[in-house]
């Protein structure tokens, strides 16, 4: 889900330490570790097919195309599983000798200690509906303004409705 809304690079950048210190906190030694910060690389990049905003070249195909956001989703749901699947069947083959098959779940702190703010928590879901529902709306789609914004490898790309032009922030156009 995290590829599917953050895309692939942020979603690899984001989950890997997550997933290091969980494997850290876990005592668990190099040769474990890996097979479980090597997955959430690769599961982020196979499971950012879904949306249009999740990869870059999503963007770019979706807008050549001419495909809107919807149809795009529904016909890369079945594509997206398949990646999945064959990349859990991959890493499985190519790991499972090196995946534990127990772990000291005492070692994990209580899930309730992880959040610093609670408040702080619920308001960002609130705001995270909010720009979703404004994104969402039609007037976003018909307006000369940015439909979508993605940040990718510190480039800024903006798709207009009225103008199907790509461009990035130094310049450049496709």
């Amino acid at each position: 889900m995290v590829a599917a809304f953050f895309a692939n690079d942020g979603a690899a950048f984001i989950l890997t330490p997550i997933v290091l210190e969980k494997v850290r906190v876990l005592k668990f030694d190099t040769q474990r570790m890996l097979p479980f910060i090597m997955a959430s690389g690769f599961i982020a990049d196979a499971t950012s097919l879904t949306l249009i905003v999740s990869n870059l070249v999503n963007i770019v195909s979706a807008d050549f195309f001419h495909i809107g956001f919807l149809n795009y989703a529904v016909h890369m749901i079945i594509p997206d599983l398949v990646s999945f699947l064959a990349s859990m069947f991959m890493l499985y083959l190519f790991f499972w000798r090196d995946i534990p098959t127990v772990y000291e779940p005492s070692y994990l702190s209580n899930p309730r200690e992880a959040l610093a703010h609670q408040g702080m928590f619920r308001a960002s879901w609130v705001f995270l509906s909010l720009c979703w529902w404004a994104t969402s709306q039609r007037s976003c789609f018909t307006s000369r303004y940015p439909s979508s914004l993605v940040i990718t490898n510190n480039k800024v790309v903006c798709r207009r409705s009225l103008n199907t032009r790509l461009f990035i922030e130094d310049g450049f156009s496709i």
